[in-house]
């Protein structure tokens, strides 16, 4: 074959080779950083309590940004890890089938070594149903570099620190107020669908009426 490069994208395609590492950006530089931090110094939660962390970006240089969005529950750009796994329930792969949807929506903030925080929520893809200590690191794709003719490169790819926190159980009170909030809402959900139905019915009756 004439040309070298498309047999490698062809047995790349067919899973025979595998792309570089620097390709993929995973050989992170060494003048940009991130950090994982619990969120006001907090390290012990309850069952059913949001967990925040933030992710803290960094770089010794000019030329690189950090998307400041949260995921929310399009986690996209932050890939959580969690050790132990026993415990928790991977509820937002469990609902897409696997799949992951990214948003079209950003917010680059350049870098500098005054740090950028973004918030992160263990939650928006984690379900923790067991008490018990638990290790958290993220791997990132939020920060990309320009070149000196102010082109756009693949994103860098970063992996934090490990930080440990506590799960506790909720105590009956708590669970109490839970199921009844949880309920309220249910209830308010059903008298929000049957009113729509009713509205709907008039508006019918009305349009036939006028036939």
């Amino acid at each position: 074959m004439k040309n070298p490069f498309r047999l490698l994208l062809i047995l790349a395609a067919l899973g025979t080779v595998s792309p570089p590492a620097t390709v993929c950006g995973q050989v992170p530089p060494a003048e940009v950083h991130v950090k994982l931090l619990p969120a006001d110094n907090k390290t012990t939660y309850r069952i059913g309590e949001p967990i925040k962390f933030i992710l803290e970006f960094t770089a010794d240089r000019e030329g690189y940004t950090a998307d400041t969005i949260p995921d929310g529950w399009q986690l996209t750009s932050d890939v959580i890890s969690l050790s132990p796994q026993r415990g928790a329930t991977p509820w937002l792969d469990e609902y897409f089938g696997g799949h992951r949807y990214s948003s079209d929506v950003f917010a680059p903030r350049d870098l500098s070594q005054t740090p950028t925080r973004v918030k992160l929520f263990i939650n928006s893809s984690l379900r923790f149903d067991k008490p018990g200590k638990y290790a958290v690191q993220v791997t990132t794709h939020r920060v990309t570099s320009r070149s000196s003719s102010n082109e756009i490169r693949p994103p860098v790819v970063l992996t934090t620190n490990s930080v440990n926190f506590n799960i506790e159980p909720m105590s009956e009170a708590d669970e109490a107020k839970q199921v009844k909030r949880l309920s309220d809402l249910l209830d308010a959900t059903r008298a929000w669908q049957a009113e729509e139905k009713m509205v709907l019915m008039r508006w019918l009756r009305v349009t036939l009426d006028r036939r």
